[in-house]
C-alpha cells in the first residue's frame, strides 16, 4: 500500500513510483494519482472501503450504541487474535481512567465475538464491550483508540480522531530484542 494514500488530494504517496514495478493500492485516487506520476498502478479495493459507513448515520449509529448526542464516545479497538487483548486490554483501561478523571468520557470497545467473554474479564464493567462492529462503532465515536492494522485503515474512513496504540507480551518484546540484536 502506497503511503499516505488514503489522503484523496495532493501528490501523497506518488514518491514509490521509481521503486516498483507495479504497485496495489487499496483506493482508486490513490492508483489514479501513481499512473499520473508515471507509474503502474492496479485499484485493488478493500472490504473495509467497499463497506464504510457514511456519516449521515453517524446520529442513528450513536442511538443503537445508547449514546447520547452531548456524550463524548471514544471507541476501544484491542485487536483482533487473543494475544493482542490481554496485553493492550490494560493499557486500555488505564487510558479510559485517565481520560475519565479529566471529564465524563463513554468508552465501548469493540472485539470479534469468539473473544467477547475474555474481552469482559480484561475490561471493567464501566467499559461496554460489543461485538463485531468495529466500522460502525468508528462512525459514531467523537475519537478512538485503535491497534494497528485494518482498525486504522477502518478508522480513516470513519473520519474519529484517533491514536494508535501497540504492545508487544513480555515474550514478544525479548524475542523481538534478541532478533534486533543479532542484526547489529
Amino acid at each position: 500500500v502506497p503511503p499516505r494514500s488514503g489522503e484523496g488530494s495532493g501528490a501523497c504517496g506518488a514518491g514509490v513510483v521509481p521503486y516498483g514495478n507495479v504497485v496495489a493500492t487499496p483506493v482508486g485516487w490513490s492508483a489514479e494519482r501513481l499512473l499520473a506520476a508515471g507509474g503502474r498502478a492496479e485499484w485493488v479495493g478493500h472490504s473495509s472501503i467497499e463497506n464504510a459507513h457514511s456519516s449521515e448515520e453517524r446520529a442513528a449509529l450513536r442511538r443503537k450504541f445508547g449514546v447520547g448526542p452531548e456524550e463524548t464516545l471514544v471507541a476501544l479497538l484491542p485487536g483482533s487474535r487473543r494475544s493482542e487483548l490481554s496485553v493492550l486490554a490494560p493499557r486500555l483501561t488505564q487510558t479510559a481512567e485517565v481520560m475519565n478523571a479529566q471529564r465524563a468520557i463513554r468508552f465501548i470497545a469493540v472485539v470479534p465475538r469468539e473473544l467477547a467473554g475474555e474481552a469482559r474479564q480484561h475490561f471493567p464493567a464501566s467499559i461496554a464491550v460489543m461485538v463485531d462492529c468495529a466500522s460502525e462503532l468508528l462512525v459514531a465515536a467523537d475519537a478512538a483508540v485503535v491497534k494497528p492494522g485494518t482498525a486504522c485503515l477502518e478508522a480513516v474512513l470513519a473520519r474519529p480522531p484517533h491514536v494508535a496504540l501497540y504492545a508487544f507480551p513480555p515474550g514478544g518484546r525479548a524475542g523481538w530484542a534478541l532478533r534486533w540484536a543479532g542484526t547489529r
